[in-house]
């Protein structure tokens, strides 16, 4: 059985986008649970480049997307419509172009090219460099474990390199590049100020990696997921290490077996958003972190009047409940835990024995629903909210 008193939340100060993250100029109408995919979308691009248009359409479909034309600018406007109907109305749009989906990957490109033998053949592709050079960039995809049939760099640009690889093999080498070539993935060597990739390899026990990711990307942190080639059991977050280390943080409580048993993350935890009102982001997430109640993270928002807790659904009601009745008072406010059982009536009766003695707010007091984890036996938490003082007494009386 969780014990309160080991159960105070994580105070990450990272950055949240709570619920799904719609992307630019498109709405994941239907989103499956646990998963980067969502069932239909509804879109509207004016004058936009379809590469950026593409990306997001597989995004949507929880796919990478290698697209093999040339540029177009496309305008666009569809309602609650499948991600591949979509798909087929933008191509449809530009003209002359058509599409290949082989597992994971969705191959764009002129409709004479995309033949059956195409997947087997072998392409070639510039690719323009930012901080990654010729060497690091061959650790990376070795470390990655991204096959390809030649790599080499351009004589002509040193910022550059030229691949060759299957449209499968190449796909997966142009998003890890594309995700990898940036700033905010090095971090610089105080001994001779040089830049250095800075990642870790994530290795995940239960959860499902799409479901992770799914979670992860709702989060601006400054890092880039990055998926190991053909092997499903974890991926690669690169980026500086506060933020890895935040995001290592926030997979623990996802990547445990009761979530794969019900193959959901929701049974197990889930995310729900608050605002801290005139209290203040930072004071509020202080306030649930220390409450004793088994949150399993509290994360600032980068919206600044929302506080984000990770947590089962009892626990998020009564962090709730204490943000509720925190905006109702004007005094410098706490929240603790100060009695748990798995009595939830022996609860309430104390409950009112405890405001009817000491002279209580009805508000002051409150009886949780059951807050263990899926498969513990039930637990009840009561918990007060008050100034310091007030808890304090409370929390003596009920001891």
């Amino acid at each position: 059985m969780r014990r309160f008193a080991k159960a105070a939340a994580a105070l990450l100060l990272a950055l949240l986008v709570a619920g799904s993250a719609a992307l630019p100029g498109m709405i994941p109408a239907v989103q499956a649970a646990g998963s980067l995919s969502v069932d239909v979308v509804s879109l509207e691009f004016v004058d936009t480049d379809i590469r950026e248009i593409l990306s997001l359409l597989a995004e949507s479909m929880d796919k990478k997307i290698l697209y093999l034309g040339k540029t177009y600018r496309v305008t666009v406007a569809l309602n609650v419509v499948s991600p591949v109907n979509a798909l087929e109305q933008v191509l449809e749009t530009a003209g002359n172009l058509s599409y290949m989906i082989d597992g994971d990957i969705v191959i764009v490109g002129p409709k004479s090219k995309l033949k059956t033998t195409f997947l087997y053949s072998s392409l070639t592709r510039e690719m323009k460099l930012n901080f990654l050079d010729y060497n690091s960039l061959l650790e990376v995809l070795e470390t990655l474990q991204i096959p390809f049939d030649s790599l080499s760099p351009d004589e002509s640009n040193p910022n550059a390199v030229t691949i060759q690889a299957t449209p499968r093999n190449l796909a997966y080498l142009v998003e890890a590049i594309s995700a990898v070539d940036r700033r905010e993935c090095f971090t610089v060597n105080p001994e001779n100020g040089n830049f250095e990739l800075s990642g870790e390899y994530v290795r995940l026990e239960f959860a499902r990696r799409s479901a992770v990711k799914g979670v992860l990307n709702n989060y601006q942190l400054d890092l880039r997921i990055v998926d190991n080639h053909d092997n499903e059991d974890g991926f690669y977050l690169f980026g500086e290490p506060e933020a890895v280390e935040d995001a290592k943080k926030l997979i623990g409580p996802i990547d445990v077996i009761d979530n794969v048993a019900r193959d959901t993350l929701d049974l197990a935890v889930g995310f729900q958003a608050f605002s801290p009102g005139e209290i203040g982001a930072e004071a509020m997430a202080q306030i649930l972190s220390e409450s004793g109640l088994p949150l399993d993270a509290v994360v600032l928002s980068r919206n600044p009047s929302e506080v984000v807790v990770l947590a089962n659904e009892a626990a998020r009601a009564a962090a709730a409940d204490i943000v509720k009745l925190c905006n109702t008072k004007e005094k410098t406010l706490t929240a603790s835990v100060v009695r748990s059982g798995a009595d939830q009536d022996a609860l309430k009766t104390l409950a009112e024995q405890l405001t009817t003695g000491l002279g209580l707010e009805s508000s002051c007091l409150a009886v949780s629903g059951n807050v263990a984890s899926v498969g513990e036996e039930p637990l009840y938490a009561l918990y007060a909210v008050g100034t310091a003082e007030t808890v304090q007494k409370v929390r003596a009386a009920a001891s």
